[in-house]
Formats: C-alpha cells, sequence, structure tokens
C-alpha cells in the first residue's frame, strides 16, 4: 500500500493582485521537491483547502492519478492498442483552458516506456503540466511547473486562475492583461525600459534590498543570463541577443515572483 507524504514541505502560498484587475491568480512555490521514490505520494492541493486534487506516485516512473473530476492533459494512443494516457508538458506562455487535450482516464504517466512510439516528456527543462480541476461545482484552470531529467522528477510551483472558467497561460504568476498573459510588473515597484529596446534596457526598482535575483528568460523559461543589480537604475547591455521576446524575471526576498515581457528590436 502507498503510504501518503508525510514530511513536511516549505510551501509558500500567495495571491499576486494587479492594481485593476478583476480576477486573481494564487501562486504556490515549493522549493524544489523531488517525487520520493519509497513508493509515497507527492500530493499537490491547487487551492491549499486540504483536499487533494492531484498524487504523484514513483512507479516505474512518475505516475498521477487523480478524481475523474480532475483532469491533467494528456496524450493517448488508442489506436496503436497500448491505451496509455502520457502527461503532455507545455512551454511557458502556452494557453491553457477547455481545449488543452484532457484524454485521461483519471491517472497518467510522465515516463519513456509508456510514451516512446507517440509522445516523449520534455527533459531537463522547465515543463509545464496543465490542469482543470474543480473546486465544488466550478471548473478552473491551472498548471504546475515540473522539471524532469529522465529519472527524477522535481516540482517547482503551481498556480490557478480563481475565476470559474477562467484560462491562464503556462507560468502566468500574475494578473492584468500583460501580453501572453505575463502581466507588467506594477509601475511603483519596478520597471523595465525602454519596450522594444536595441540594444539596452533600464531596470528601474523602488528597493534594491527587496530583491533577490533578476534573471533574462527565454520563451521556454530557459535562464540565458543572471543580472546583479548594482543601482536604483541599471542600465544593462543585452545586444548580444537575437531580435524576439524575452522575460526578465524577478524574484524577490519573500519568494514572490514577477516577470515582466520585453522584446528585441
Amino acid at each position: 500500500m502507498r503510504k501518503k507524504l508525510t514530511s513536511a514541505l516549505a510551501i509558500g502560498a500567495f495571491v499576486i493582485l494587479a492594481s485593476n484587475s478583476y480576477a486573481t491568480i494564487v501562486y504556490t512555490n515549493i522549493t524544489d521537491t523531488p517525487l520520493p521514490t519509497d513508493g509515497s505520494n507527492f500530493d499537490i492541493n491547487m487551492d491549499n483547502s486540504g483536499a487533494v486534487e492531484f498524487s504523484f506516485t514513483d512507479m516505474m516512473g512518475p505516475y498521477i492519478t487523480f478524481d475523474p473530476n480532475n483532469h491533467l492533459a494528456t496524450v493517448s494512443d488508442f489506436n496503436t492498442g497500448q491505451g496509455w494516457d502520457v502527461v503532455k508538458g507545455f512551454t511557458l506562455g502556452t494557453a491553457i483552458n477547455t481545449n488543452s487535450g484532457y484524454y485521461d482516464q483519471g491517472d497518467g504517466f510522465i515516463a519513456p516506456d509508456y510514451a516512446t512510439a507517440y509522445y516523449t516528456f520534455p527533459t531537463n527543462i522547465d515543463t509545464y503540466l496543465a490542469c482543470e480541476f474543480n473546486i465544488g461545482a466550478s471548473t478552473y484552470y491551472g498548471w504546475i511547473r515540473v522539471n524532469w531529467d529522465g529519472t527524477t522528477l522535481i516540482f517547482k510551483d503551481y498556480a490557478y486562475q480563481n475565476t470559474a472558467d477562467t484560462p491562464i497561460n503556462a507560468g502566468d504568476m500574475s494578473t492584468g492583461g500583460g501580453t501572453n498573459g505575463i502581466s507588467s510588473i506594477e509601475k511603483n515597484d519596478f520597471e523595465v525600459y525602454p519596450n522594444p529596446f536595441t540594444n539596452d534596457i533600464h531596470i528601474n526598482i523602488l528597493e534594491k534590498n527587496l530583491i533577490s535575483s533578476v534573471s533574462i528568460l527565454a520563451l521556454d523559461g530557459t535562464i540565458i543570463e543572471q543580472i546583479k543589480l548594482n543601482e536604483i537604475d541599471q542600465k544593462t547591455n543585452l545586444s548580444h541577443l537575437t531580435s524576439g521576446s524575452y522575460f526578465v524575471r524577478f524574484e524577490m526576498k519573500n519568494g514572490e515572483i514577477q516577470i515582466q515581457k520585453i522584446i528585441k528590436n
């Protein structure tokens, strides 16, 4: 019999509010927690109410079970006679909604033994699991961020849109109408300008000692470089980046993460 994971986890849950938004995203940070290999479960309760929506177990690779009213986006191949439900990974910014592909039958695998013929879960990169789950009679959408190296599944954080039947983009941690669903950071806290930019950006912050780290990310979530803040209004040269879209990721000392999208001409 599988026993429930009972070790205490350092989980911080908080809600990030946009100044004029009518909906919120509930975000929970987990400090890089690996899936146990002793047969015990790692449970995720999206709204931190105590009712588990998704339960992960290491059983010939990561195996997930959930109530039939809750779903993870999966890939299935009943045509080949295998019929296994393999959990699908999404990239940062992908829309998660009713059309994300919830073909599961109450469980799913993240393991190559069940997927080589038609789908292989991404490895060695932060990947988002698309969630559809119920609170009472209402349906909500969210994401779980993981990293799978082919052997170990690491859980990083998760979030959901707390307005029923409202889509969320993978990686969204705040609300408020930003491009790709990533909000612009509140102007009284941070400002990244000019945007779009050609060679240099300025990062203007209210208080430097509130920030733990600043990173430039590719759209798939890969960290391109770390920025060390030395000034309240710091100029950073990014001329070496190719033209396109990127994210500036601010990690606060209280554990909060905020993201702004930038565009290089």
